[in-house]
């Protein structure tokens, strides 16, 4: 085991939490792929009180595939799991949760490809695992949740060339996924129909939402989204917003909605319950439905819900090459957003990933020096830092943050088991090399 100090950016207020920060570093893959810890829909870390269980996309020998390792806390002994099925890439990172009867659900990432699931036989053991049916279709980034009777759901983006892409929301019945809705879709089907085909750059279609989801103690399901796609070339919109790594790519506002029947039907802006939910009926929190009338470029945490009812996430908008990180967070039936404080030599970027203890939001979020970022370089750049944060829930302070001493090629992932205890939540560190296509991962916890 290799043991990882960190050092801090700014003074921390050590009065925040009344248990250490974290106990360990330790390095539990040498075997890992690159994006290992990818992707931000898709949950990696579960924990109880002695045991933490993660799973991560592992390269070697030319072939990708997932494992599942179990780290016990207080003799911090250490098990592998891997599954037996190998992949096409670096996007096929698993999604794992637990139910309230210790049961292990883990769903295999794939990229454009049918979706398979694993279920431990034994509550919180990794060492068997139980395959139900595979789903079959072109599915990528995979979300679990599980509602307050115990019943498991899965979104993800389905690639459909002849229609939308969109998000599709199935639920486990006798170990099969059973579909129930498509909640969100983007502008894609509007714009093929009302112009000439030849103004979109990708004439099959591109979409991606980056959704996660959560039900509340009332079993209220909750929907955070973003929508990227591929805009018409005629569409006179801010060249500062379009992504830097897609000629026409544009993600132009951040959406929520709820379901309060298990996701059948979604609330719009106007208050209907919808079977889905399109740009022109989405509550946008920041952004706007149509790409024109926005200047800045949005990206996203994953969902959590403080108090088990209030859903909270993070934004990071880009105006031009200015960053602003945001917190939002719904209290009385209104949206409060409220700035971040990010020292002034980093700029954030990425998909930050959230956490909650002890009544703080905790996240962990790419950054870089100001005098190394370019736009189209932020991707597996050796100069990125994992920064990671704490703020209060009630007063919408940030106070403190401090950078993570490994130098991260992916996103860190925090734990989303939400803990009254005042430790910290593990962190998953992702140090790889985007040319050899493999690294390690670490965990501090």
């Amino acid at each position: 085991m290799k043991l990882i100090y960190f050092y801090l950016l700014v003074s921390f207020y050590s009065s925040l939490f009344s248990q250490e920060k974290w106990r360990d570093t330790i390095l539990i893959s040498d075997t890992a792929s690159d994006r290992a810890t990818h992707y931000l829909e898709s949950n990696k870390i579960i924990e109880n009180d002695s045991l933490i269980i993660t799973t991560i996309l592992e390269f070697e020998k030319d072939k990708y595939y997932n494992s599942v390792y179990k780290l016990n806390k207080k003799n911090k002994k250490l098990t592998k799991f891997s599954f037996p099925i190998v992949h096409k890439d670096n996007h096929s990172g698993a999604a794992i949760n637990v139910n309230d009867k210790g049961y292990i659900i883990i769903v295999l990432g794939a990229h454009h490809e049918s979706i398979t699931t694993f279920i431990s036989r034994k509550p919180w053991n990794i060492k068997e695992f139980d395959q139900i049916k595979t789903l079959d279709g072109v599915y990528t980034y995979p979300s679990l949740t599980i509602d307050n009777n115990n019943r498991i759901y899965l979104s993800l983006r389905e690639t459909n060339y002849k229609n939308d892409w969109r998000v599709c929301l199935f639920v486990m019945e006798s170990e099969e996924w059973k579909k129930v809705s498509n909640p969100v879709i983007g502008n894609y089907n509007n714009w093929l129909r009302s112009g000439d085909v030849n103004n979109l750059q990708h004439t099959k279609g591109y979409q991606n939402f980056s959704s996660t989801l959560r039900f509340d103690k009332n079993n209220r399901l909750h929907l955070l989204y973003r929508i990227f796609e591929f805009i018409p070339k005629n569409l006179n919109v801010d060249k500062e917003a379009i992504s830097p790594y897609h000629k026409y790519g544009m993600s132009y506002l951040v959406g929520y909605t709820y379901s309060d029947n298990f996701g059948e039907t979604w609330k719009s802006k106007n208050g209907e319950f919808l079977e889905k939910i399109s740009p022109n009926n989405t509550l946008v929190i920041k952004g706007n439905s149509k790409p024109e009338l926005t200047s800045s470029f949005f990206e996203i945490s994953n969902l959590l819900l403080w108090k088990d009812e209030k859903p909270v996430f993070l934004i990071v908008e880009r105006k031009k090459d200015k960053h602003i990180v945001w917190i939002s967070i719904l209290k009385d039936s209104d949206w409060v957003l409220k700035k971040i404080n990010i020292p002034n030599r980093y700029i954030a970027h990425g998909k930050p990933r959230i956490s909650i203890r002890n009544g703080y939001l905790t996240f962990v979020i790419s950054c870089i020096e100001k005098k190394y970022y370019h736009r189209k370089e932020t991707w597996g750049n050796q100069n990125n830092i994992n920064l990671f944060g704490t703020v209060n829930l009630k007063s919408l302070k940030t106070k403190s943050v401090e950078i993570l001493d490994i130098k991260p090629s992916w996103p860190g992932v925090l734990s989303q088991t939400i803990f009254d205890s005042g430790s910290f939540p593990p962190v998953l560190i992702n140090n790889g090399n985007i040319e050899t296509k493999s690294g390690n991962v670490y965990l501090m916890y």
